[in-house]
């Protein structure tokens, strides 16, 4: 049995320095007090405004209210209850306006014109009918024969 013994040493750092002594607290400020404030002048209340008419009631709006679409949201259910004496679903609805425009004349500028073109269909091209062909006879051919020493070849030629 073998005795292995190990030695662990540990550097610990210095310590830190001590921190700076704290700086004296300021000397204290002596406030004078002040004087008195001088007594409120009292003045005579103005005449009450004269009576005014009352305003006209606003203009009720000329357009109605041009609806594109009406969006309704279902209600988020939460939970069963038994009882079901009245209805717990409650639907939101969403009106959605649309956006006016007024026509307002805007400077373009103005593009050179150019010749514009159309494709129509065309009359169709007249193709010549190709010539008859003639009928060669047998005796109109001329007959080529390859001969090799390991091969032998017979055609016509027109």
């Amino acid at each position: 049995m073998d005795i292995v013994r190990r030695r662990v040493t540990q550097i610990i750092p210095p310590s830190p320095p001590p921190p700076p002594p704290p700086p004296p607290p300021p000397p204290p400020v002596v406030l004078e007090p002040l004087p008195p404030p001088p007594p409120p002048i009292v003045e005579p209340l103005p005449s009450p405004p004269p009576l005014l008419p009352p305003p006209p009631p606003p203009e009720p709006e000329e357009d109605p209210i041009e609806v594109i679409a009406v969006d309704i949201e279902p209600s988020h259910k939460h939970r069963r209850r038994r009882s079901k004496s009245h209805s717990h679903t409650r639907e939101k609805e969403v009106y959605i306006e649309r956006d006016r425009y007024i026509p307002v004349p805007v400077p373009v500028r103005v593009e050179p014109k150019y010749d514009t073109f159309r494709y129509v269909e065309a009359p169709r091209r007249y193709i010549a009918p190709s010539p008859p062909r003639k009928l060669i006879t047998e005796e109109e051919r001329e007959r080529v024969v390859i001969q090799d020493s390991r091969r032998h070849h017979e055609y016509y030629r027109r």
